[in-house]
């Protein structure tokens, strides 16, 4: 069902193009074999998650499903896309924890860095001005820190 659909799109894709298609996992290799027929696999520009079930679609003991994805392909070479290369910051500073790169942060961030998720990693550190600091998020959220009390580079600046 999807090849006369999607065999046509190539014609009507200009030469710098592309196109991307979302699909769950359960036609994910049927859409990709058939994406590599259509487009050639050296167009095949990426493969990205885009979705993910919120209770992970599984059951306590398997592995996660329900997952949906968006694969980008190009017409040919001359695709408009531009790659934007970024790179980890260098650690070139040193304290007595080790290397680190500046701007990393002491607040938790990504999966599990809200407050109700560890409760017992909100409090508050004093600043050199004597203003009481709580991990609160970008978005105004109640966060966590990054390291409990009992670290000893959160021991010292406790």
């Amino acid at each position: 069902m999807m090849y006369p659909r999607l065999a046509p799109s190539r014609k009507f894709l200009s030469e710098d193009g592309i196109i991307a298609v979302s699909i769950d996992d359960n036609e994910l290799g049927n859409l990709l074999a058939l994406m590599d027929e259509i487009f050639s696999p050296k167009n095949r520009l990426a493969l990205a998650p885009v979705l993910a079930e919120p209770s992970g679609g599984k059951s306590k003991e398997a592995l996660r499903i329900g997952h949906e994805y968006l694969a980008i392909f190009s017409k040919g070479k001359n695709s408009n896309l531009q790659y934007d290369k970024k790179e980890n910051s260098p650690h070139d500073f040193y304290d007595v924890d080790g290397a680190y790169s500046k701007g990393e942060k002491l607040i938790k961030w990504g999966s599990a860095s809200l407050r109700r998720g560890r409760p017992k990693m909100w409090f508050p550190l004093t600043a050199p001005d004597g203003t009481e600091v709580y991990p609160i998020r970008n978005d105004g959220k109640e966060g966590r820190w990054r390291w409990g009390k009992s670290k000893p580079a959160m021991k010292r600046l406790l």
